[in-house]
């Protein structure tokens, strides 16, 4: 839901349905007028959304829905799929039985099979010719920009179905990680210090994470909870329980895979701060 609302809704959809760049008016949610038109909204246009995201993205769909464009694609367990792709060994194979899958691309890309002598990785972390992953410097097939001696990405087989063998291999990956941040703590003042002692620079420094822009900034967040449940609790309140369990329910492989991360990233802390001696 986050998503959806950051960055799922064109501006003009966003000035049609509610007149503010943010979206979603906190001050106006004790309004049922303005609430109304809210579940209206979500009711209609989030399974809208979800179930044909990826077949509208084919012809332009501006003009036939007033400007209500979605242009960022739903995505179940989106960011287990990102750390859980397949691109060698017995997964592979299980992917491959799944799905018909052209693998050359998948070989000739795999650091294990890069000299980065010249390296020319395509962008992405899902290998498919409808990507929908957020290509990294904008790009779609050119060269990584970013000076990087191998592959930004490599492509690996992330679709299909999910299983508890998919949580524990994007665990097993997300360990290897130095630092695992949260978004729903980066602006917390410890989050930048223990960022900025991995990457060996001054807190201080003038694009420390505490410096630069704050996190949550679409909506304003008063409190903890709403950093943390806001778009569920609003669900919730706009009685729109159903789709809400809904997504739980499409994506409760990448809930189960985000508190197995919350722990680890709990568990850094709590090591760093020891070593550092951090009182905040």
């Amino acid at each position: 839901m986050s998503e959806f609302f950051f960055s799922g809704i064109n501006p003009a959809a966003k000035q049609k349905f509610f007149g503010s760049q943010r979206v979603i008016q906190i001050g106006q949610l004790s309004n049922k007028t303005y609430t109304d038109m809210l579940a209206k909204f979500i009711a209609q246009e989030v399974p809208y959304w979800k179930e044909n995201s990826r077949r509208d993205r084919r012809k332009n769909i501006r003009k036939e829905r007033s400007g209500a464009m979605f242009e960022r694609w739903y995505q179940d367990n989106f960011q287990l799929r990102a750390l859980s792709g397949c691109s060698s060994g017995a997964c592979l194979e299980k992917k491959l039985a799944e799905q018909s899958i052209e693998v050359k691309s998948i070989h000739e890309l795999h650091p294990l099979n890069q000299s980065y002598a010249t390296p020319n990785a395509m962008c992405t972390q899902f290998f498919q010719k409808d990507i929908i992953f957020d290509n990294c410097s904008g790009k779609r097939v050119e060269p990584c920009s970013r000076g990087c001696e191998g592959p930004c990405f490599y492509p690996t087989i992330a679709k299909g179905t999910l299983d508890q063998d998919d949580v524990m291999r994007a665990i097993t990956a997300l360990k290897a990680f130095d630092a695992i941040l949260l978004m729903e703590k980066l602006s917390d003042d410890d989050q930048s210090a223990f960022l900025n002692d991995i990457m060996g620079i001054p807190h201080d420094a003038s694009f420390a994470l505490n410096r630069v822009r704050r996190m949550n900034a679409r909506v304003t967040k008063t409190n903890e909870r709403e950093v943390t449940h806001f778009y569920r609790d609003l669900l919730t309140e706009l009685n729109l329980k159903r789709l809400l369990d809904r997504l739980e329910e499409e994506n409760k492989l990448e809930i189960e895979f985000f508190h197995r991360a919350v722990e680890l990233h709990d568990r850094q802390m709590k090591e760093w701060k020891i070593e550092t001696g951090w009182k905040g």
